[in-house]
């Protein structure tokens, strides 16, 4: 009796002290790797958006001529108007993410969409007739051009892409560059588009006089996003245009400058049943346009027309689970 207690007693203990060794446990621990899943997708783009990225260098004018029911006014290599089933630009909306902006020549030679460039955009959307009225009372329609925006990563790598290309028809070289990074609760996106022209030569060999150009463009996006129900996002567009020739034109643009500024407060709601999100922007911007002869020759009496256009708005969207946006 006493040898089967003693026994039992020492059988425990082993079991005991077998448990408590990690060495000869049955069980093994495995330390998986974070997996990272992203709202974002690479290939949800727009209808010119996935144009423009078979050609990453294309103009804005390039993908806007490859939408349906866009047509474009050439006077020049560059500042092509767009216009909406032959509705002009006094006629239709052309807005930049719900912007309102108005040119500053006033030979209409400065477009909105001259000032934007492919890498400042996420999308663009053209809706016609009384369609178009999101952004403004029109008869012919509207463009609106949606800016591109940081995404958030659960990691705070850099994400980078640098474009160049040649185009022999006139000399032209157009490089760009894209920076995006997250840092925690925050993102930011930059981008910058160079784009020089010489005189462009036609069929033949002819040169084509005062048909030349520069541009340059920078974008910055700020984002800050406390939780998963707000967001805060700043952004800036600067755009210098310098010696663009029109040869259809008897003069050129010397300058052609903008500064786009915005203010955008998005929120979320999951708790009410009709509305499912609200959104609050403030923008302003500043148009310098400068129309030049002096480089013409010939010319008996130079004509020189400067211009200056500035914006100040805001707005409020509310949209519905039922797909019903309103604007105040």
């Amino acid at each position: 009796m006493y040898r089967s207690a003693l026994f039992g007693l020492f059988l425990i203990s082993s079991l005991n002290l077998q448990a408590q060794n990690p060495e000869d446990s049955l069980m093994d621990t495995h330390h998986l790797k974070e997996v990272c899943i992203n709202a974002f997708k690479e290939g949800d783009r727009s209808q010119s958006i996935n144009f423009y990225k078979s050609n990453k260098l294309a103009s804005t004018e390039d993908i806007l001529s490859r939408m349906q029911g866009v047509n474009l006014i050439r006077r020049g290599a560059f500042g092509l108007e767009p216009t909406l089933r032959n509705f002009g630009s006094g006629q239709t909306n052309l807005t930049i993410d719900g912007m309102r902006m108005y040119g500053a020549c006033t030979d209409k030679m400065d477009p909105v969409s001259i000032y934007i460039e492919p890498q400042n955009l996420h999308s663009i959307e053209v809706a016609h007739g009384a369609a178009g009225a999101q952004d403004g009372s029109t008869v012919g329609g509207q463009i609106r051009m949606n800016l591109n925006e940081p995404f958030f990563h659960c990691h705070s790598k850099l994400f980078g892409s640098v474009s160049q290309s040649y185009h022999s028809v006139n000399s032209g070289f157009h490089e760009s560059l894209v920076l995006q990074q997250t840092l925690g609760k925050t993102a930011y996106r930059v981008s910058g588009t160079a784009r020089t022209a010489g005189l462009y030569r036609a069929g033949g060999g002819d040169i084509i006089q005062n048909s030349g150009f520069k541009k340059y463009n920078v974008s910055g996006a700020f984002m800050w996003k406390p939780d998963s129900m707000h967001d805060l996002k700043l952004d800036y567009i600067g755009d210098w245009g310098r010696n663009i020739g029109f040869p259809a034109l008897p003069m050129d643009v010397g300058i052609a400058n903008a500064h786009i500024f915005s203010l955008t407060l998005r929120k979320r709601h999951p708790d009410r049943n009709n509305i499912e999100s609200s959104e609050l922007k403030v923008y302003a911007n500043d148009i310098v346009h400068y129309m030049d002869d002096t480089h013409r020759e010939n010319v008996p009496m130079h004509m020189d027309m400067p211009g200056w256009s500035r914006t100040v708005g805001f707005y409020k969207k509310i949209s519905t689970s039922n797909h019903l946006n309103l604007r105040m």
